[in-house]
């Protein structure tokens, strides 16, 4: 017996239905926010290397403002990521990740008030 393919089936023609793509974009957003998270002390490292210089904008080599790029996108990983991650996975109703994030949070929230804490009682 032939299985019978026919024109009535359930599957949409034009591609996936939109609750599966959208479902994927979360997962995949949901995998990629910890990977940013995890790679901004490493981006900080590198601004650190670079050391303090006059910051004039229109001198800067380029891989001074690389540097100052990844700052800032070290920083936005550190606060946004999170943030982002918890809204994304509240939505997506995913218990689990919620609690990651949530944690991720915390653990951002103690570095920086650690980091604050140093610097403000430096000598």
């Amino acid at each position: 017996m032939a299985s019978d393919v026919s024109a009535s089936s359930s599957v949409v023609s034009g591609g996936t239905p939109p609750a599966a793509a959208e479902g994927r974009v979360m997962s995949r957003l949901i995998a990629w926010l910890p990977g940013w998270w995890l790679a901004s002390p490493l981006m900080f490292w590198v601004v650190t290397l670079q050391g303090e210089n006059d910051h004039d904008i229109a001198h800067d080599s380029f891989w001074e403002l690389v540097g100052r790029a990844l700052g800032w996108i070290g920083l936005g990983g550190v606060v946004l990521a999170p943030v982002v991650g918890l809204v994304v996975a509240s939505i997506g109703r995913r218990r689990r990740a919620c609690a990651r994030f949530a944690l991720m949070g915390a653990v951002s929230v103690v570095g920086i008030l650690a980091i604050l804490y140093v610097v403000l009682h430096a000598d």
